[in-house]
């Protein structure tokens, strides 16, 4: 495991645990600046039918909240964080996809 890897599974694991992300308590623990970091997911997120445009995911001043109504839709959310499961979604498909 890599220092990406470790910077990932931190960002996943508080999505799937807590189903919110804050942005501060990331770049505290892996020195990183989150906005940066992560700048081609948070754009992915805010483009005009992304998961905040969908009302999945909330974006606050402290980092993302994964709505209570969507919350069977985290994993989906995780994935946008997953530079593996990108990887793997970009060629052929071997398992089904979330709902």
């Amino acid at each position: 495991m890599d220092g990406d890897d470790r910077i990932r599974w931190q960002v996943i694991q508080s999505l799937m645990c807590d189903l919110e992300l804050r942005f501060g308590e990331i770049e505290r623990t892996q020195g990183i600046v989150f906005k940066d970091y992560f700048e081609a997911e948070l754009r992915e997120l805010r483009a005009p039918g992304g998961l905040i445009a969908q009302g999945i995911v909330r974006e606050t001043p402290l980092g993302l909240l994964v709505e209570p109504s969507a919350r069977s839709l985290v994993r989906n959310v995780c994935r946008i964080f997953d530079r593996r499961g990108r990887q793997l979604a970009s060629g052929p498909r071997v398992m089904s996809s979330a709902l």
